[in-house]
């Protein structure tokens, strides 16, 4: 079975996915700009921002933190996402 590409970008242009990756990467830009001025380095591709309350639209700087991928996902199965 192949991928229907087709149908991928009319889910990715739906309004709410939009809202959603917008929201990741507000959430990105805001832990990239504060470790950059701490003098640290971005984010590696792989590292991923998590949201400490599990509320995405709640981007304080209080209520992000970096994860690897697998600990990201170890956190949301253990909640049952």
């Amino acid at each position: 079975m192949s991928r229907d590409y087709s149908k991928e970008r009319k889910y990715d242009s739906q309004p709410h996915v939009k809202a959603k990756r917008a929201a990741r990467n507000r959430a990105r830009l805001k832990v990239n700009n504060a470790r950059k001025a701490k003098g640290m380095a971005k984010l590696k591709t792989k590292q991923q921002v998590d949201h400490k309350d599990e509320n995405p639209s709640n981007n304080k700087l209080s209520n992000l933190r970096v994860l690897s991928p697998k600990a990201n996902t170890a956190r949301n199965h253990r909640k049952g996402k």
